[in-house]
């Protein structure tokens, strides 16, 4: 198990829990991972063994789904609907292979969930390539980490509102995950069209988003939402990078935040910023890398000398011109001891505060702690992201 955190069921346990077994194949409490579901108490723990469950999930409950170990457990949905539908707060779902499903992969309604280690995949078999998503959010709190996504048709990760749903999108985090985009990598999206969008202050932390090979296919989406952090991702060999639109501070709320991504070979960087502005494209001291900037660094600051102009409402007042490491935090080209020495300067500082560094926070949720020490653990000794 990866360094994310306690894998057992550590968060459940309490007087009275219980860890139901799931074999498809073997002696086990049952044969599906439904069955589990259905018998089991808020707070129990579901231990899925190694094979491949042709089943669709409905999670109610509280619970710990997990893996016997990475991606040896296999939900196939088998190219029907959605395969995993989480409607409980905070369940957490860690480690389980989700298949050809032909709608939503995985779809969360409940609030502070947890879903980790999860690998998606989408043979083009299912169909039905505009409800393609890997990861469809339509509540808040939720923390998606260490996933990957391949193959979904639509988008990868959807944090958005439908126009008849009720309710905020908002302080949901998706983080280091891997995203091989066919259309959208992730959206940010709010249809309801109202006064005040629904969708805001989530956090796109850390994440791989690559093209899978379309020629569409569009990095980071954002539309009517504003507050969000787009900040240490890596967006490469998209046709856009990045596009925003109808996303700005509206009647006076946070803008939306990007800096420290790298983008990489898109066609173009920027897709587009319709109605788009107040967009801090920096921190206030440091940008983006942006592989088409033609600008130099004649101090030697790794900063550019001149601004990275997208338009004429935006642009990117510190860009930088060495591709972004995540968890380098004194940007010396490597993920080591120095980097953590300086975390530990800023432990549990919050921003705002005298020892507050935002070098190292690398989640971006304005306190130094483990998910930042975590996030330096991943990435140890990298010296390219």
């Amino acid at each position: 198990m990866c360094i994310r955190g306690v894998r057992a069921g550590s968060d459940f346990e309490t007087a009275g829990s219980r860890t139901w077994t799931v074999d498809d194949d073997g002696p086990a409490d049952f044969n599906t991972i439904q069955e589990a579901i259905n018998a089991a108490n808020s707070g129990d723990t579901v231990l899925v063994r190694n094979g491949t469950y042709h089943e669709h999930l409905n999670i109610n409950k509280t619970l710990l789904v997990i893996a016997e170990s990475r991606n040896g457990s296999v939900v196939d949905a088998d190219f029907t609907g959605t395969a995993v539908n989480i409607t409980a707060d905070a369940a957490w779902i860690d480690d389980l292979a989700i298949r050809n499903a032909a709608q939503s992969a995985l779809s969360i309604r409940g609030d502070g969930n947890r879903i980790s280690g999860v690998d998606i995949y989408f043979d083009d078999q299912s169909g039905f390539p505009l409800q393609q998503v890997g990861i469809d959010v339509r509540s808040s709190g939720n923390l998606i980490e260490e996933c990957t996504i391949r193959g979904a048709m639509y988008g990868g990760i959807t944090l958005a509102t439908g126009p008849d749903d009720v309710g905020n999108v908002s302080n949901n985090a998706v983080m280091a995950s891997r995203i091989f985009a066919e259309g959208y990598g992730v959206i940010l999206q709010d249809m309801q069209i109202p006064d005040l969008p629904n969708v805001f202050d989530n956090r796109i932390i850390g994440n791989t988003i690559v093209s899978n090979g379309d020629s569409s296919s569009v990095g980071v989406y954002l539309h009517t939402t504003y507050g969000n952090t787009v900040a240490y991702n890596t967006i490469m060999n998209n046709d856009g990078g990045i596009s925003l639109e109808y996303s700005y501070g509206f009647y006076g709320a946070a803008e939306n935040r990007i800096h420290h991504n790298n983008f990489i070979n898109n066609t173009q960087s920027v897709a587009g910023t319709y109605q788009s502005y107040d967009v801090m494209w920096d921190d206030g001291s440091e940008g983006n890398y942006w592989s088409d900037y033609n600008g130099v660094d004649a101090d030697g600051d790794g900063i550019g000398d001149s601004v990275y102009v997208i338009d004429v409402n935006n642009r990117d007042n510190y860009p930088l011109v060495n591709v972004v490491i995540k968890g380098d935090a004194n940007r010396d080209g490597i993920v080591n001891i120095k980097d953590a020495s300086l975390l530990a300067l800023s432990w549990l500082s919050r921003e705002g505060e005298s020892g507050y560094n935002s070098h190292v926070d690398f989640s971006q949720d304005g306190i130094v702690n483990i998910k930042d020490a975590t996030l330096i653990g991943l990435y140890w000794l990298q010296t390219f992201p």
